[in-house]
């Protein structure tokens, strides 16, 4: 697993692009990108007693099939249109809160037994 980009929001959050490509058959490579970015929980007893002191986005984006040849430039590409799309939504002062009540609200469906913040 290695890290292979990672950029700071403007909200102040990092985000890290963590590179867990696989070759699975032959020349072909199963490429796997894992985002991951820890999201501060505001000091809330409820929310520190459900959540801890943070809660990590994961995010896995991933392509099948992909020749050696071609596997950075499909790296690249998984980055890029990440980048276009859900950082923006990620850079909004208000993620992490709405990402705290989202996996707060999601806590009766887990089970808080066995709740692991980020998973």
């Amino acid at each position: 697993m290695n890290l292979i980009h990672e950029t700071v929001l403007a909200n102040g959050l990092t985000v890290r692009f963590l590179d867990k490509t696989q070759r699975y058959f032959g020349d072909y490579h199963h490429v796997l990108l894992e985002v991951v970015c820890d999201v501060p929980v505001p000091a809330s007893a409820e929310a520190e007693s459900l959540a801890g002191r943070s809660l990590q986005f994961r995010s896995n984006i991933r392509r099948f099939g992909v020749p050696t040849a071609d596997v950075s430039a499909v790296i690249e590409d998984l980055v890029s249109n990440f980048t276009s799309t859900t950082l923006s939504y990620m850079s909004s002062p208000s993620f992490p809160s709405r990402y705290l009540r989202s996996q707060m609200s999601d806590l009766p469906r887990r089970g808080n037994v066995e709740y692991t913040p980020g998973f």
